[in-house]
């Protein structure tokens, strides 16, 4: 069974990543802050089977998807995002990133129109930099299945940003 001295230090290393991934799939802060707290809360409550569970961090991070989902299903608010947040945008000229924060939110846009277990594999793989065995874990989703679904999201994402980029006209 865990201890109170290790579980504190699993919140300290976990409940950043933790509020990432609420955060890009509940689209808000208290939200995402809440959830978090309910499913770190749960965990404590369920000490001793993290003991049992091969892969903790699957285990939480799992745990913290259905928690979303469950929030999600029950919410008003149907606008979902991963919400990359720019940190340290450098950018050369104003006109370069005006340039840049629309393309990012033409991007965005298409990504918010995806499934949500969509957006959880992107999250997973591009901002939290988990492997495919990890993001398998979390889904239930084989490893090759995953690499099918970035590689046709990714293509999607790109015909689709340039068809908006060349307002929708298509090239004869």
């Amino acid at each position: 069974m865990i201890g109170k001295t290790a579980f504190k230090r699993l919140v300290e290393d976990k409940k950043d990543k933790l509020f990432r991934i609420a955060l890009a799939l509940v689209k808000d802060e208290e939200v995402a802050k809440d959830l978090v707290q309910e499913v770190l809360l749960k965990m404590w409550e369920l000490k001793s089977q993290l003991d049992a569970a091969k892969n903790i961090d699957a285990f939480i991070v799992k745990s913290l998807r259905n928690k979303c989902l469950s929030y999600l299903k029950i919410s008003t608010n149907r606008q979902l995002s991963l919400a990359n947040r720019l940190t340290n945008n450098e950018v050369e000229t104003p006109f370069e990133k005006v340039t840049y924060d629309e393309s990012f939110k033409m991007i965005q846009n298409i990504i918010n129109q995806m499934p949500i277990e969509t957006q959880l594999i992107l999250c997973l793989r591009n901002q939290e930099k988990y492997s495919y065995e990890e993001i398998s874990e979390i889904t239930g989703r084989s490893t090759n299945n995953l690499k099918v679904i970035m590689s046709r999201t990714r293509s999607k994402i790109r015909a689709q940003y340039l068809k908006m980029q060349n307002y929708g006209l298509e090239k004869n």
